[in-house]
């Protein structure tokens, strides 16, 4: 099945766009060195967001740094080429997750928002980051406390001893102020987020969902 856009010819008085798809379809030769550059541009949009959805078809993400290597472009100007693309109806479904240390593109709904999240936090390889990108997200969007053993299981693959180390470091440090820890009544360590999450309520959940298993 075909998907033909509408064609929408300009009011009377109200000037038509310059550079149109349409104009840009003309032989390079034909065209204006202004148009010369806006047909480069959006074939460049084509082949990234291609590739980017070509990625998603393998569950992966197309990182900026790996974009500007492929398209020799600095980051700052593969990322403005990116925004811009981002903007265009045509490339709706084209997200990015912004990282610590890279920019991630994705195609939406291919893989879902927080699933591209949680692989590029272990791409890092920053523990507490990832720790409290985590923690601070389930507490405010589900609200749960988080099982240490989280970190344990895919995408992370961190040890206990890891995780544990982790948070000793955390607790040193203001920026993760609010990122506590609940010892339940089954010896089981969580982790949870003050901005979202009361310690009571924080241990009430935990407790609740321990009864619910206990019973399941």
């Amino acid at each position: 099945m075909t998907n033909e856009k509408e064609h929408v010819t300009p009011e009377a008085g109200q000037e038509a766009m310059p550079a149109g798809e349409e104009a840009l379809d003309r032989p390079a030769e034909e065209l204006s060195p202004e148009e010369q550059l806006e047909q480069e541009k959006r074939q460049r949009w084509a082949r990234c967001a291609e590739a980017v959805r070509e990625q998603g078809k393998e569950e992966q993400y197309l990182t900026l740094s790996d974009l500007c290597a492929w398209q020799e472009m600095e980051k700052d100007d593969a990322a403005a080429m990116m925004r811009e693309l981002m903007e265009q109806e045509e490339y709706k479904d084209i997200c990015v997750y912004q990282g610590a240390k890279d920019l991630y593109y994705y195609t939406y709904p291919t893989l879902a928002h927080n699933y591209v999240k949680n692989v590029a936090l272990a791409q890092e390889d920053d523990l507490p980051h990832t720790i409290a990108e985590i923690v601070r997200y389930e507490s405010k969007i589900y609200p749960r406390a988080t099982a240490i053993e989280t970190f344990s299981k895919f995408p992370y693959h961190y040890t206990e001893i890891q995780t544990r180390r982790a948070l000793e470091l955390m607790a040193k440090l203001p920026e993760y102020a609010d990122i506590e820890t609940y010892v339940s009544g089954k010896k089981k360590t969580y982790i949870f987020s003050t901005k979202y999450l009361s310690r009571a309520y924080a241990s009430s959940l935990v407790e609740t969902q321990e009864d619910v298993r206990i019973w399941l």
